[in-house]
C-alpha cells in the first residue's frame, strides 16, 4: 500500500491465463505468515514499445482465530525504459473497518525523478533510483530506493547472504540467489531464481510481522 480519501483499489486479477502481446512475465505469490496462506500477490510484466510495464496487485487479511483484525492491500504500475524508471503509482490501505488509504507517485523530469509521498511531501532524487517492490534484481544497484509503504526515498544496506534452494509453494526446489536490504522501513530479505532473476521468494517486515511472499 495525500489526496487519496476517494482512491479505490482494483480487485486481485484471477488467476487465469491471460492472452497479452508481449508478455514477459505473469507470477502469482502466496502470502504467508507463521506458515499459514493470509492472501496473494499478483505480478505481471510486459514489453511496451521501448517500455517494461510491471504490473502488481495483492492482498491479505490478517487475523486473531476468525476475526479479521487487519486487511492490507496493494497496487501498483511501474514504467521503466532504457532500465530507468519513467513513471511509478502506488496505491495502498491497510486497516479492516476503517482503512487507511495512501498514494505515491513518482515521474521522471530530466537528469531527477520526482517523488511525491503518501503524506503529500515532495522529493527530487537520483535518477537511477528505483522503487524498493523486490520484483526486480537490478533495484539492489540502485544508489535510492524508494519505500512502496511510505513512499520516502531510502538508502539500505544491501547484503548478499550465498546461494540457497527454495521450494515452491508448487514446483521442485529453485536454486536462487539471497540477498536482504536493512535500513529504516526497508528490512527485507528476497530470493532470486539464479537462470531468470526472476523473484522467488521474499519476507518482509510489516509492523512487527515477518510477511512472506513465496511464488505458487
Amino acid at each position: 500500500m495525500a489526496g487519496a480519501a476517494g482512491l479505490v483499489l482494483p480487485a486481485l486479477l484471477p488467476r487465469v491465463a491471460v492472452a497479452l502481446p508481449n508478455l514477459l512475465d505473469e507470477t502469482y505469490f502466496a502470502i504467508r505468515l507463521g506458515g499459514s496462506q493470509i492472501g496473494e500477490h499478483f505480478l505481471r510484466v510486459r514489453q511496451e514499445g521501448d517500455m517494461l510495464v510491471a504490473e502488481q496487485e495483492g492482498e491479505a487479511t490478517v487475523r486473531l482465530g476468525p476475526i479479521p483484525v487487519t486487511r492490507i492491500r496493494q497496487s501498483s504500475i511501474e514504467v521503466y525504459r532504457g532500465g530507468l524508471l519513467e513513471s511509478l503509482r502506488i496505491s495502498n490501505e491497510s486497516g479492516y473497518y476503517e482503512p487507511r488509504r495512501r498514494s505515491i507517485t513518482a515521474e521522471a523530469a530530466g537528469d531527477s525523478i520526482l517523488l511525491v509521498d503518501n503524506q503529500g511531501r515532495d522529493y527530487v532524487i537520483d535518477r537511477a533510483a528505483m522503487p524498493g517492490t523486490g520484483w526486480r534484481k537490478a533495484s539492489l544497484e540502485a544508489p535510492v530506493l524508494i519505500s512502496p509503504r511510505n513512499g520516502k526515498p531510502r538508502e539500505p544496506d544491501v547484503i548478499f547472504h550465498g546461494q540457497t534452494e527454495v521450494q515452491e509453494v508448487e514446483g521442485q526446489p529453485v536454486l536462487t540467489e539471497h540477498w536482504a536490504t536493512r535500513g529504516d522501513d526497508m528490512n527485507s530479505q528476497l530470493w532470486y531464481e539464479i537462470d531468470t532473476d526472476r523473484l522467488v521468494r521474499m519476507i518482509m517486515n510489516y509492523e512487527g510481522r515477518d510477511i512472506e511472499y513465496l511464488r505458487i
